[in-house]
């Protein structure tokens, strides 16, 4: 049924919930669980990729530990670590998880339960990020719902990367004024400054004629004006001359 109608499956959620008898009960109290925040925005695209990373998991809570050389003896899960993170991984894995999880957390202690699973959800998802981008499974679902925890997390970095503990709350005025302190503009060299007069000719001849036409009065309008009178030409006044002599002026008569 979740295959027919893309309805994320999790065989914990379903194993873990009161069967009633009709099976349409069972059904929709299946829907109302995986529709809680934990599971929300997961499709059952999600539940194939899941069951690609977890594949392979042994039944019991022991692996040979990788992390010592020389160490083959099997290393014993921290109680502490399956219950914050849940059954079913391995000692690696949970390791993954744990330094996953420190550097999202930065070590902080949160005050609510609500804040801490949100920081576990966090490092949860970016851990299956990494792990379906290294056998090659789609993401897309998986960057959709890591995007949306770090949202809710308010974690936005000065660079976009989403790095914790990054956010900066200066206003963007405040932000640009203080890069161009930083990193201020350095002077063109001599083969990149304004040699063929292009920056005066669009700022007068496209900038000044537009606020002219608009009716704007600014430095562009000022030097469209200043450039078209030395192209203005005034018609001549004739005082005291008959209509013959002024035709005679213009046009070159004798």
């Amino acid at each position: 049924m979740c295959l027919k109608f893309d309805i994320y499956w999790n065989e914990g959620v379903f194993s873990k919930m009161p069967l009633p008898a009709p099976s349409s009960t069972v059904i929709r109290t299946y829907i109302s669980r995986v529709n809680s925040y934990q599971y929300r925005g997961k499709t059952y695209d999600d539940s194939i990729d899941e069951s690609v990373i977890f594949k392979g998991v042994p039944e019991d809570d022991t692996e040979p530990c990788e992390y010592i050389e020389g160490q083959t003896e099997a290393q014993e899960i921290p109680a502490e670590s399956k219950l914050f993170w849940g059954k079913g991984f391995t000692y690696k894995q949970y390791s993954e998880l744990d330094e996953r999880y420190l550097y999202w957390s930065q070590g902080r202690k949160f005050e609510t339960r609500e804040e801490e699973g949100l920081y576990r959800q966090i490092a949860m998802t970016d851990w299956q990020i990494t792990k379906a981008a290294q056998i090659g499974t789609k993401t897309e679902a998986l960057l959709s719902a890591f995007n949306t925890l770090l949202s809710n997390a308010n974690i936005k970095s000065k660079t976009g990367q989403g790095a914790p503990g990054t956010e900066d709350k200066r206003p963007l005025g405040v932000k640009i004024r203080d890069y161009e302190n930083e990193k201020p503009i350095p002077e063109p060299s001599e083969e990149f400054k304004d040699v063929d007069g292009i920056v005066k000719y669009i700022s007068t001849w496209y900038l000044g004629h537009l606020c002219k036409m608009l009716k704007i009065k600014n430095s562009y309008s000022r030097l469209y004006e200043k450039e078209i009178q030395k192209y203005r030409v005034e018609r001549p006044e004739y005082d005291g001359e008959d209509d013959e002599g002024v035709f005679d002026s213009v046009f070159g008569g004798d």
